[in-house]
């Protein structure tokens, strides 16, 4: 049984091949076609699909097999997004901050669906003879870090920017399946929220976690009132965003700037002063109030499930300084988050889907490495440095050299051949 589940909704596009319920290969395509993210996130381009990942995955399934695999091959392939649950949505709900064709607008929510529908078609002409499924992108989540933990019984959390509505998703996973509890929809939302306050700052909105290190130079009571106007929570962690001040969908911060009293930065910043400190300040206060939402949220799972354990995913999983927060608060005794928390996450969670859900077969796979993609020996490695001419030595302490050169602000680039298994401690 093979399946292939595929990411290329909006960003982070990915592939990952699954054979009788083992992850085979899985890699994001900027790895291959070496774009940021793969793809930028627009209206027009789902149908863009991660073809250097495919490739790829087919190829080292081929190895495997000792024979040519293709498309032809697979049995099911899955598309970690739903694009008429999407389209749904949105026609139904007013959006006041929006630009003439972009997200939210109904001309564009309906060429991205359009686009995004033809993706079966694509495979089609492809040859591709097998099942095509459209899943739900927080399901998606939900199954790439559920399914693939040591867990048989888990409470899971899902937070990102948007799925097809969805910000964020509470699940109870048993076994081979997966029960909802609740959802928060757009336009509240902790994802876009950092995205936002991340362009307020001079950064991209793929920067939040160069953003998330200001943080430990603020003061997080200095705007934590202001905060407080933007996030409503209730004790569950159930929060809401005032849309009316953050405006997501347009470039429009006169509410922040007026709330903070600061005006919006046009470079990042790049050093600690009495002009940035205010900017610091106000990502202590982004950060403070995340971890009070996801503890809470945290809290609430723990009260509904009665698990011991939690599995995460969804790019806010990325941030570190939460996920240590929530350690400390030791309300589950150990927790599981999906090291490609962001969309790419979602190809292995579309394969895993159909495998335990659909299919309904056993769990054979958990994922003990982050390292699914390509593999380069240390002669590889050499060759590669030879030809093009590039000074190196071998060292026996790689960490002690690295550790200096950050401390004299170098960027670092670390490659190394890969030698059994990390310990568990």
């Amino acid at each position: 049984m093979l399946i292939l589940g595929i990411n290329s909704a909006y960003h982070e596009s990915a592939a990952c091949l699954v054979k009788d319920g083992k992850i085979i290969a899985a890699i994001g395509e900027e790895r291959l076609n070496r774009i940021k993210h793969g793809k930028k996130a627009r209206i027009d381009n789902p149908d863009q699909l991660p073809e250097k990942a495919i490739r790829y995955c087919l190829d080292e399934t081929s190895k495997l097999e000792n024979r040519k695999i293709s498309l032809k091959d697979i049995d099911y392939i899955s598309f970690s997004f739903n694009p008429k649950k999407r389209l749904d949505f949105h026609l139904k709900h007013k959006h006041p901050y929006k630009i003439k064709s972009d997200f939210g607008e109904e001309a564009a929510e309906r060429l991205f669906y359009s686009k995004t529908i033809s993706v079966e078609n694509i495979f089609r002409e492809k040859g591709f003879r097998g099942k095509f499924l459209f899943l739900d992108h927080h399901d998606c989540h939900a199954a790439s870090t559920f399914f693939v933990s040591p867990f048989g019984t888990a409470a899971i959390l899902i937070v990102d920017g948007i799925g097809e509505f969805e910000s964020t998703t509470l699940y109870h996973g048993r076994n081979n399946n997966m029960k909802k509890i609740l959802s928060i929809d757009y336009p509240h939302s902790l994802g876009f929220l950092w995205e936002k306050l991340s362009k307020f700052l001079g950064f991209s909105e793929y920067d939040a976690c160069k953003v998330m290190g200001l943080a430990a130079f603020g003061d997080s009571s200095i705007y934590r009132k202001e905060f407080e106007k933007i996030v409503k929570i209730d004790k569950n962690g159930i929060f809401k965003i005032d849309d009316s001040i953050m405006r997501f969908r347009i470039e429009d911060y006169s509410e922040i700037m007026k709330l903070f009293g600061l005006k919006k930065r046009n470079k990042p910043i790049r050093e600690v002063n009495e002009k940035t400190k205010k900017y610091m300040d106000v990502v202590a206060a982004l950060q403070e109030i995340t971890e009070k939402v996801i503890i809470r949220l945290a809290k609430y799972l723990k009260e509904k499930t009665k698990e011991k354990h939690i599995c995460l995913a969804g790019g806010v999983a990325l941030n570190c300084a939460v996920n240590g927060k929530l350690m400390e608060e030791k309300i589950f005794e150990d927790i599981f988050i999906q090291p490609a928390a962001h969309d790419a996450g979602t190809a292995i969670g579309a394969a895993f889907y159909v495998w335990n859900i659909l299919l309904n077969k056993s769990r054979r796979y958990v994922q003990e490495s982050p390292y699914l993609g390509i593999e380069h020996s240390n002669d590889e490695i050499k060759e590669i440095l030879d030809k093009k001419g590039l000074k190196y030595v071998k060292s026996g302490e790689p960490e002690k050299i690295a550790a200096l050169l950050i401390t004299q602000g170098n960027i670092l680039a670390w490659h190394q051949e890969l030698c059994g298994m990390i310990p568990k401690n």
